[in-house]
């Protein structure tokens, strides 16, 4: 999952360093893209968690 922020596309995990910057103004932008990009496939998440729940613990493997 990425998210278009500043002008790039980046992940996740690359998106946590902006939530830490001392800019507030900055930690809001990311805080919201990352918030949006969520909510945009919410659906399948929740679908997708749904599945891993319900699946005994010998089928993880």
């Amino acid at each position: 999952m990425t998210v278009d922020f500043d002008g790039e596309e980046r992940t996740m995990q690359q998106m946590g360093k902006y939530l830490q910057v001392n800019d507030r103004e900055v930690r809001e932008s990311a805080y919201r893209a990352v918030g949006e990009r969520r909510f945009q496939d919410s659906e399948e998440i929740d679908e997708l968690f749904d599945k891993m729940v319900g699946l005994p613990p010998s089928d993880w493997r």
